[in-house]
């Protein structure tokens, strides 16, 4: 268990020192504030002490890191009026649709299966037909075909 973040200030030839732990600075990196007093010291760590408490459960949350991609993605997605997380859903049901399906050949194959009944001329043309799909788009996942191909 970590112990807990504590404000205490710290005398330096400088003055009066705060750290601030990078999980609880506003810049995601660690922060040492400088203060003329330790009154003053005190004061301002009481106040980081009360944000801790009242905002550190949601600072722990999310990274700055990733408050800060979610912020450029938003911005990203915008101009189209689609939200983060409907884009998320959306990327995930395309990598689910993708994953469900089967390469080209399996599915040619498949098909031939089930053409078995119909005339010799239809099933020859089919044959020819799967051959030069096998050829052109190789083994491709039949969801990442499009129309044009």
């Amino acid at each position: 268990m970590a112990k807990p973040t504590r404000f205490a200030p710290k005398k330096t030839p400088h003055g009066w020192r705060l750290n601030v732990p990078p999980k609880y600075s506003e810049t995601g990196k660690r922060e040492r504030h400088f203060f003329r007093t330790q009154a003053i010291a005190k004061e301002a760590g009481e106040q980081m002490k009360e944000k801790v408490a009242e905002f550190g459960a949601q600072a722990r949350a999310i990274s700055p890191t990733l408050a800060e991609q979610a912020t450029a993605a938003a911005a990203i997605l915008e101009p189209w009026g689609v939200s983060l997380l409907d884009a998320a859903n959306f990327f995930a049901a395309a990598r689910k649709r993708e994953t469900a399906s089967n390469l080209l050949t399996v599915g040619i194959d498949a098909w031939l299966l089930d053409c078995e009944g119909l005339r010799t001329r239809t099933l020859q043309g089919y044959k020819q037909t799967a051959k030069r799909l096998k050829t052109a788009l190789g083994d491709r996942i039949l969801a990442t075909l499009t129309a044009a191909e």
